[in-house]
């Protein structure tokens, strides 16, 4: 029975909270976005005091403003189901009254994978099975400073043939930070190179915390860089993981 009043109170709040978010789409663009509408509406509307025919231009302008805006908070719902960002995803699944074990307060306990989900996000629509290496890199130092939420973040290099890669050479970088309960979430890239005779020597790993110079200027100066510089890439992996 507890259960049972449980979910419906949770049922209640979503749909309070849904409500707010539907009026606070509409407040902003009915004032904010759209407010020259209104604010002269409500003149036309004052001087219909002394000139009535004015009142019908001042009430066609509120009404024209109480019509984008609803249709303008309609739109927003339906970007919300059709979007794959991880921030939206998120929110569409707080929402859904179907979910009774997620809501806004998983949600809001949730920034920190969020926020590392955002970054996956970010590298995946940037790099794809046909990015060099170039690009890859750039599209990592673009993440770090785009997506700026994170905070306390450590960067790690690493390259080197590794047995459990199935003998590739791997050029990774890695950004680390802390997921609020004493561990870490990583977002990672690896990029798999064909292992060869000049690779065996060619080893890095470091943190950005031991580096006297800029983290990518470092990594685009390294030995590892320059050799795989202009070389195929035989595998991409992009990704989350937490340790």
């Amino acid at each position: 029975m507890s259960d049972n009043v449980s979910v419906w109170i949770k049922g209640v709040y979503m749909k309070s909270f849904k409500s707010k978010l539907a009026i606070s789409l509409f407040l902003s663009t009915f004032l904010l976005r759209m407010g020259f509408f209104l604010a002269a509406g409500i003149v036309l509307l004052v001087l219909a005091t002394r000139y009535p025919s004015l009142g019908y231009y001042g009430a066609a302008l509120i009404i024209f403003d109480i019509i984008v805006s609803s249709i303008e908070t309609i739109r927003c719902f339906r970007a919300l189901k059709k979007s794959d960002h991880p921030v939206m995803q998120d929110l569409k699944k707080a929402l859904d009254e179907n979910s009774p074990e997620y809501g806004m307060d998983e949600f809001t306990s949730n920034l920190h994978s969020t926020a590392g989900r955002v970054c996956e996000y970010f590298l995946k629509k940037r790099i794809d099975k046909n990015s060099n290496v170039v690009e890859c890199v750039n599209a990592f130092e673009e993440m770090c400073k785009t997506e700026d939420s994170i905070r306390e973040d450590m960067l790690l290099f690493e390259s080197g043939i590794y047995m459990t890669e199935g003998d590739s050479y791997i050029f990774s970088l890695t950004r680390q930070y802390p997921d609020g309960e004493g561990e870490y979430f990583q977002v990672y890239m690896r990029l798999k190179f064909e292992a060869k005779e000049e690779f065996k020597n060619l080893h890095e790993s470091i943190w950005n915390e031991d580096m006297k110079i800029d983290f990518f200027e470092y990594v685009r100066g390294s030995e590892s860089y320059k050799t795989i510089e202009g070389l195929e890439i035989e595998d991409i992996e992009i990704g989350l993981d937490e340790t």
